[in-house]
């Protein structure tokens, strides 16, 4: 039995070994979906402090790189 025959394998060309994998994904599982930010997550992209000391910080790593080159 040749693996075009078999279902959801794949044949490995160094191992020359059939291994069965998950090749179907089925609709509405969780490993479909991508996952859903805390609420200090969402609280921390709101903020406009926590923005701008963020803003300052990657600025000033921008200015360092741009002295050392």
């Amino acid at each position: 039995m040749s693996t075009k025959d078999k279902p959801n394998t794949i044949a490995s060309k160094k191992t020359k070994k059939i291994t069965k994998t998950n090749i179907e994904t089925k609709p509405y599982e969780q490993e479909t979906f991508a996952p859903h930010p805390t609420k200090f997550t969402r609280y921390m992209r709101t903020n406009i402090i926590w923005q701008f000391f963020r803003f300052l910080v990657i600025n000033w790593k921008m200015i360092k790189m741009a002295r050392h080159h």
